[in-house]
């Protein structure tokens, strides 16, 4: 049994690192386009949609990204949609595109099989820095774990 895990495990590394993560170019990110502390004014109070979430071992392209939205209001405050569930909270931005997401309070209800409700106020709260490219969000997760993708919503 223990030789099964360790070949099993052994398997999903050599798999993790075979794999290159499907993430936006990697380039230098640029100077704030806002000023130290605050949220790019172009975002500030526009719903966006959750499109995908890029990690080293998997991605997932949100079928319905209408069902998962992020608002950041003027006051730091979150408006959230997660599927069936509702959810707020606040955001701070720090110097040089970091970003703190304090802990998210969310309805409770069960929503249908192939949700991503949970998975996505776990990766939000998670996030830890942010950069803007094409018109788009993006929130990193911490160590190089996954990019959450946002657009606007049309």
């Amino acid at each position: 049994m223990r030789s099964e895990r360790m070949l099993l495990t052994a398997l999903l590394l050599l798999l993790a690192c075979g794999r290159e993560a499907e993430r936006p170019a990697e380039e230098p990110l640029p100077p704030p386009a806002a000023g130290a502390g605050e949220f790019p004014p172009e975002f500030s109070g526009v719903e966006l949609r959750w499109t995908a979430l890029v990690t080293p071992v998997e991605r997932i392209d949100v079928q319905e990204p209408q069902h998962y939205t992020l608002k950041v209001l003027a006051d730091g405050k979150l408006e959230i949609r997660a599927d069936c569930n509702r959810a707020f909270g606040s955001i701070e931005f720090v110097d040089d595109h970091r970003v703190k997401i304090g802990a998210l309070g969310s309805t409770r209800a069960m929503c249908p099989p192939g949700s991503h409700s949970q998975r996505f106020l776990q990766e939000l709260e998670r996030a830890t820095t942010y950069f803007v490219r094409d018109g788009k969000l993006y929130l990193e997760l911490p160590y190089d774990s996954g990019t959450l993708h946002f657009a606007r919503a049309e």
